[in-house]
C-alpha cells in the first residue's frame, strides 16, 4: 500500500439542519483510483467537495499529507460562462502560473485528444453538456495535480470520448495521481477503480465492487436514447447505473422504484425495449 495523501476523520456536514454527510471516515492513497457510487441525493457530490476542501465541514477533520498539494476538481455541472473556450482556459492557466506558450502546448494536445479544437473560439454558453465537461476536464489537467476529483465525468460523453477519458485517467494513475470520481457507468468503475465505496443517506455503507444485491435490481433496455433523456433518467430516484453500447443503453434500477421509473420514462416519451429481472 502506498502512502496516504488525504484523510477524512469523523466528518459530518449539515445544511439547514439536514445531515448530508454522517460520520465519514475515509483515507486516500497515492496513485489510487476511488470510485464513489450510490443513488442520487445520497451525499456523493458533497463528499467529493469535502475531499476537495470546497465546503466547510460541520464536524470532523480533513487531513492532507502536504501543504502544497495540488487538487483539481471537475464538477458535474460546469457553469455556462460568457467566455470562449480559449479565453477561459488561457485565463485559468495564467492563474495557475503557466506562461502562454506552456498553456498553448497543453491545449494543443488536449484539444486534439478530446476532439474540441473546432470549439476553441466558441462561447462556453453555447456548448453541449458533454463539451462543457471536456472544458472542465482540460482545465483540471493544465497542470499535474496530486489529486484529481471528478463528479460524473462521463456525463454527456459519447463512446469515443469516454474511451479517451479512460485513457487519460489511466495515464494519470501511472504518474501517481490519486483519483476520486463519482459516476453511474460501471465500465468506468471496472476499468479504472482500485477501490469502490457506496454512499447511502450520507454514510459510507460498503467498500465492495459489487455494492448492490442483484436480486434487488431490474434492467431497462432503451434504444437511441439522447443525452437529454439520459440526464433526465439519471436524476430519477432508484436509477443506479448506465451502460451504453452503440444505440442501446442499459439502465439498472432498484426494484422498488422500477414501476415509477418506467411510468415516468414512458410519460416523457422515452421508449423502453425491454424490462428484465437481474438474477445472480
Amino acid at each position: 500500500m502506498k502512502d496516504s495523501i488525504l484523510q477524512l476523520k469523523n466528518v459530518t456536514k449539515k445544511v439547514d439542519g439536514k445531515i448530508i454527510l454522517d460520520d465519514i471516515n475515509l483515507e486516500l492513497y497515492i496513485g489510487q483510483a476511488l470510485a464513489v457510487l450510490g443513488r442520487n441525493g445520497m451525499g456523493k457530490s458533497t463528499l467529493l467537495k469535502s475531499i476537495a476542501g470546497l465546503v466547510a465541514l460541520t464536524g470532523g477533520e480533513r487531513i492532507i499529507s502536504k501543504k502544497d498539494m495540488r487538487i483539481s476538481y471537475v464538477p458535474e455541472h460546469f457553469p455556462k460562462l460568457n467566455f470562449t473556450v480559449n479565453e477561459y482556459l488561457y485565463h485559468m492557466g495564467s492563474i495557475l502560473g503557466l506562461k502562454n506558450e506552456e498553456i498553448k502546448a497543453k491545449l494543443d494536445i488536449l484539444y486534439e485528444r478530446l476532439n474540441i479544437s473546432h470549439m476553441a473560439n466558441q462561447k462556453i454558453t453555447v456548448l453541449s453538456k458533454g463539451s462543457m465537461q471536456k472544458v472542465a476536464l482540460i482545465q483540471a489537467l493544465l497542470i499535474k495535480c496530486d489529486l484529481l476529483i471528478m463528479d460524473e465525468p462521463l456525463s454527456g460523453q459519447d463512446i469515443k470520448s469516454q474511451k479517451t477519458l479512460i485513457e487519460l485517467i489511466s495515464e494519470l494513475k501511472k504518474q501517481d495521481t490519486t483519483i476520486v470520481f463519482a459516476c453511474h457507468e460501471m465500465h468506468l468503475v471496472e476499468t479504472i477503480s482500485d477501490r469502490v465505496i457506496v454512499v447511502d443517506k450520507g454514510k459510507i455503507v460498503d467498500h465492495k465492487v459489487k455494492e448492490y444485491n442483484k436480486k434487488s435490481l431490474k434492467l431497462l433496455q432503451l434504444k437511441n436514447i439522447n443525452q437529454v433523456d439520459m440526464d433526465f433518467l439519471r436524476n430519477l430516484q432508484g436509477v443506479i447505473n448506465f451502460e451504453s453500447y452503440k444505440d442501446i443503453t442499459d439502465v439498472l434500477v432498484e426494484k422498488e422504484c422500477c414501476d415509477n421509473v418506467v411510468f415516468t420514462a414512458l410519460k416523457n416519451g422515452i421508449s423502453i425495449m425491454s424490462l428484465n429481472e437481474i438474477t445472480n
